[in-house]
């Protein structure tokens, strides 16, 4: 996607937004409440009538895919942007919903990894067995690497941290990043991986993160645990395999996959070292989704670029 930067962009005044998705009317009910100033309207499936009216569209996944209607604003219930990319030619300005989805992941993150040093799924398969089997607890990791330093990659790190853990952020120039004490260019991060003990991807789906997780980069680590609250596009999951048969890799947490729902023939959930969860890392709440668009709605009344819009490229 080709976009102006907010320096050249022109100044765009949305006047109808049409809300859509199982959220649609929960957030129709926010916006009006808190009198956000844009006529809107709602429906969970937009008609031809619906999209034809709107000059701007919000949901998940894109609402109007196989129309060739052009809207000054689009906005996706999500913090991920995948379902959006491929329709960057009919939209003007991207906004996205973050809200408490980075303390979500943070939490998961976080206890994930305490669940890693108490060895819970251990006991969990010991009490189906009935069988008596205790483990010395492991110390709480000492060093992690998060991938990604956005918005979700930044409450990890600060739950991380938040547990005595240093963490050192990856982003695509190694620019500093909000949240970060530390950052390191992703294509020169193997140094960092080699001392880590805990590996959190936070990559968006793109071309250039597209089996990111793979040989090259298991490779450079040591008895690691990996947890992918990104992407699964991310994962090369025959790589994770022979990492784990390794040891490069002591156990996996897997929040997101290629292909939803998993297979139910995948090797993954056999694999006693991998733990499984069904895209449950962060929530969307309709109150958070609300406020983004409110927020956007004000910023654009005073010519103003929304704090939550994205720029693709």
């Amino acid at each position: 996607m080709t976009t102006s930067s907010p320096e050249t962009r022109a100044p765009i005044r949305p006047t109808r937004l049409l809300l859509t998705g199982r959220f649609a009317r929960r957030v129709h009910e926010h916006l009006e409440s808190w009198g956000t100033p844009i006529r809107l309207r709602h429906a969970a499936e937009p008609s031809a009538e619906d999209l034809s009216w709107a000059d701007s569209v919000a949901g998940w996944p894109f609402p109007d895919p196989d129309g060739t209607g052009r809207y000054v604003w689009a906005h996706t219930m999500s913090a991920g942007l995948d379902a959006f990319a491929p329709y960057t030619d009919r939209f003007e300005v991207l906004t996205r919903t973050i809200g408490t989805m980075p303390e979500q992941m943070g939490r998961y993150a976080q206890a994930w990894v305490l669940n890693h040093c108490l060895h819970t799924a251990h006991y969990v398969r010991a009490q189906d067995r009935r069988t008596w089997e205790p483990r010395r607890t492991a110390p709480l990791p000492e060093r992690a690497v998060v991938l990604g330093t956005g918005p979700i990659g930044a409450g990890v790190a600060r739950a991380l941290e938040s547990l005595g853990i240093a963490v050192v952020g990856a982003n695509r120039s190694g620019r500093d990043a909000d949240g970060f004490s530390r950052t390191a260019p992703l294509r020169q991060i193997h140094p960092e991986l080699e001392r880590a003990d805990v590996v959190v991807s936070a990559l968006p789906g793109t071309e250039e993160t597209a089996g990111i997780l793979n040989d090259d980069l298991f490779s450079h680590l040591d008895e690691a645990l990996l947890i992918n609250v990104g992407r699964g596009v991310s994962l090369d999951e025959a790589g994770l395999r022979r990492a784990l048969d390794a040891g490069r890799v002591t156990g996996a947490v897997l929040d997101v996959f290629e292909t939803e729902p998993l297979d139910e023939d995948s090797w993954l959930w056999g694999e006693e070292r991998i733990h499984i969860t069904p895209h449950i890392s962060a929530q969307t709440r309709p109150v958070d989704i609300a406020a983004a668009l409110h927020e956007a709605v004000l910023a654009f009344e005073r010519g103003e670029e929304p704090p939550t819009a994205v720029h693709l490229a």
